[in-house]
């Protein structure tokens, strides 16, 4: 799980906006916040590690990507005829 975090970490899959909440969780945790605070600083270093440690984004081949359009654009005209009409 945390190897996972920083390998998205390193390779930017990680926005900027969790590395500003690892941050305010650290404060959480190491600053003068009381037991309740360092708990929440907890669960929210948890939650945010969790989270961004099973991304993984995989690269489609083009070729599946265009069959994968070409059989939604064919659907789409068989259920384009329903629906309610004015």
């Amino acid at each position: 799980m945390i190897g996972g975090f920083f390998s998205n970490l390193g390779r930017g899959n990680v926005s900027g906006l969790s590395i500003a909440g690892l941050i305010a969780a650290a404060f959480l945790v190491f600053g003068r916040t009381g037991w309740l605070g360092k708990i929440a600083g907890l669960f929210l270093g948890m939650m945010l590690i969790g989270n961004n440690a099973g991304l993984v984004r995989t690269e489609v081949p083009e070729s599946a990507q265009r069959n994968s359009a070409q059989g939604l654009s064919t659907e789409e005209g068989q259920a384009q005829g329903g629906g309610m009409r004015r």
